[in-house]
């Protein structure tokens, strides 16, 4: 029965995003109510004019349904020709270039139903732990029509068969942070100036590890300050620190801000299927960037983009979709024909 109520879901929600589908059905639905009341008329009051009020009748019954059936029809069409399109590796990766704005933000969590039933969509109650003050999201806009299981291994997560995955889709409203490694340093900062964050070990606060220009820079969250172009003479230093505090467990911070795993690159996306921990040799090869063009090279298990976000609670979240994926294997990120929202970066 779910699974009907989801696919009547679904094709209602193609009607609408077209107009043309949705004026068939709209006209389809009028003829039928225009019937249904000639049809009260003649019950109640017949006359002379029963049965041409009844030929009346039937052609709008038959005119009505097929008007009705035809936008449902004509949307199911479309999108068998024209299939769910998703971006090409060499889209997402200029997005990360130019920072490109993002709307809606998708944060995928994949986990066993026997063992692990707190994760469930309905059970949630934030983007992430509750421990933590940020949390990692990733564009929506970037991972439409990506199977579910690639799109969490796009995102430097895991899937084993067996598991679920819920999905919490929803606009931004709130500062969003381009999980780069000026990005992360300006969450560190954020943490540790939070004053309900018990920080005892700091990593930045209170210390001389950042010049009064890079301070100065790390205050701007305008959505051009993200570009690499715009930071990458300071990129080699902002990466150095990223990687200490990646690779430091005993920095306080550490427990506010989600994982930082070893499919994170400090310029700013999730790797897939990554097996190198730069912590465990201690290698900077990737800080060495003079300019995007050396960075190229980095991009050979590029996923996608990810960001760092409040970890708000889901409850105060306006139009945020939940999605619980119990075949995930079988089931792509839906393109639900969001419209943009007013964002803020």
């Amino acid at each position: 029965m779910n699974e009907i109520i989801d696919g009547l879901q679904k094709i209602f929600q193609l009607v609408i995003n077209s107009r043309e589908t949705a004026i068939l059905s709209a006209v389809g639905l009028l003829l039928l109510v225009i019937t249904l009341f000639t049809l009260i008329h003649i019950v109640r009051k017949p006359d002379a004019s029963r049965r041409s009020l009844l030929a009346f009748s039937f052609l709008g019954l038959i005119t009505g349904i097929m008007f009705s059936a035809a936008g449902p029809i004509l949307a199911l069409f479309w999108v068998a020709q024209n299939p769910i399109k998703s971006t090409t590796l060499e889209q997402r990766i200029s997005r990360l270039e130019s920072n490109e704005q993002v709307y809606w933000l998708v944060r995928l969590v994949s986990y066993y139903p026997a063992y692990d039933p707190d994760l469930a969509v309905g059970k949630l109650r934030r983007l992430g732990p509750e421990r933590h003050l940020y949390t990692f999201v990733a564009p929506y806009e970037d991972l439409v029509g990506v199977p579910i299981v690639a799109a969490i291994q796009m995102t430097g997560g895991t899937y084993k068969p067996g598991q679920h995955v819920s999905a919490i889709l929803f606009p931004l409203k709130v500062q969003l942070y381009p999980a780069s490694a000026r990005g992360l340093l300006q969450v560190i900062h954020d943490v540790e100036h939070n004053p309900n964050a018990d920080i005892k070990n700091a990593f930045l606060k209170g210390t001389n590890q950042l010049s009064a220009p890079e301070l100065d820079d790390l205050k701007d969250t305008r959505i051009p300050s993200y570009k690499f172009a715009s930071f990458q003479d300071k990129f080699k230093n902002y990466c150095e620190l990223a990687h200490r505090f990646r690779c430091g467990s005993s920095y306080s911070a550490r427990n506010y801000i989600g994982d930082i795993g070893v499919d994170w690159h400090p310029l700013g996306f999730a790797q897939k299927d990554a097996e190198h921990d730069p912590c465990r040799n201690n290698q900077l090869n990737y800080c060495s960037l003079p300019n995007w063009g050396a960075a190229k090279t980095h991009f050979q298990k590029f996923g996608t983009r990810v960001f760092l976000i409040r970890n708000l609670e889901l409850s105060q979240i306006p139009d945020r979709v939940l999605m619980d994926f119990q075949d995930p294997a079988q089931r792509v990120i839906p393109e639900l024909g969001l419209p943009p929202t007013v964002a803020r970066r």
